[in-house]
């Protein structure tokens, strides 16, 4: 299964999956060919990756990220590359999530509100369905 990487290489197909530090999959996390913005690929629900990059890179390396963990990034030496996420507490601590996006709190311009809902309140149902 491993695959052969030369100077003369066709397309390279990789997969794997990626996990956070207590063995968990990461869902959602971009898996994309370095210095390039339009070879990439999400994660799906058990965190695992499949992508196909284009032929003619000579050392190709990939670059894992995802909100709340490091970026880690790794050399394609074979068909399978998996990846651990660490926790990347500070940059939570200076990120705001904006209805579907999310941005530096330094940048974020306006007011924001912050709702805390306790447990019983999460928990209760106000009809049958």
């Amino acid at each position: 299964m491993a695959l052969s990487l030369s100077l003369n290489a066709q397309i390279i197909q990789v997969s794997g999956t990626v996990k956070d530090t207590e063995g968990k999959p990461v869902i959602g996390a971009a898996v994309i060919l370095a210095g390039s913005q339009s070879h990439g690929v999400v994660t799906d629900l058990d965190g695992n990756y499949h992508i196909t990059l284009p032929e003619g890179h000579k050392n190709p390396r990939l670059e894992v990220s995802s909100l709340g963990y490091k970026t880690e990034s790794a050399d394609v030496k074979s068909s399978i590359l998996n990846f651990v996420l660490h926790e990347d507490a500070e940059e939570l601590e200076e990120t705001v999530v904006v209805g579907y996006g999310s941005m530096r709190r330094s940048d974020l311009t306006g007011s924001v509100a912050s709702v805390k809902i306790d447990e019983d309140d999460a928990m209760r149902s106000t009809s049958v369905d």
